[in-house]
């Protein structure tokens, strides 16, 4: 998911990563996706949106498991829709990612490391006049039939964060802190 904007902080830490970017254990992806195609619209009174996606997370058209691969196992792919508002003081965006596995046959144990993933990004700052900005973000991510065999079974794990983050600028120095559960 885009981090632009997402949290009351300096634009050079959008690019580090928190503990809204896991499920237990295991990240979501945060990195960038191979052979991916993006639209982005034009500002439109300050709401603009993207639209992004790719066939394969990482190995287009590779079997990426030992032994069989699934007879689909060229159907993986990555997407992830995006709106934004920032307007005066005010930003908000929500974004949504999706990723499905290429690659992983029916007879693999689907782990926390291969499973299929999705993931709700819902945050926003208001920015005052004297320098403090109060933000907020919602986070809820998937990963999809963990435990599954070939006999089948397999659960989706499911986990929802929150973060309140605030900064105060003054001069050349900003204070920053958040809080998230």
């Amino acid at each position: 998911l885009g981090n632009g904007g997402m949290s009351a902080m300096p634009s050079g830490m959008w690019a580090t990563v928190s503990v809204l970017d896991y499920v237990g254990s295991q990240g979501i992806s945060t990195s960038r996706v191979a052979n991916s195609l993006k639209y982005t619209t034009p500002n439109m009174g300050g709401f603009t949106a993207f639209v992004g996606w790719s066939p394969s997370a990482s190995t287009e058209g590779t079997c990426a498991n030992t032994g069989a691969c699934a007879a689909d196992y060229s159907k993986g792919q990555t997407y992830v829709l995006n709106g934004n508002y920032t307007n005066g003081p005010i930003y908000a965006d929500l974004a949504y990612f999706n990723n499905t596995t290429e690659g992983r046959a029916s007879a693999t144990t689907v782990t926390t490391a291969n499973a299929d993933s999705s993931q709700v990004r819902l945050n926003g700052y208001y920015k005052f006049p004297f320098g403090l900005k109060v933000g907020m973000q919602v986070d809820r991510a998937s990963l999809k039939d963990v435990g599954r065999t070939a006999a089948g079974g397999g659960a989706t794990q499911t986990r929802t964060a929150w973060s309140l983050p605030v900064s105060y600028a003054f001069g050349n120095s900003t204070i920053l802190g958040s809080y998230t559960k």
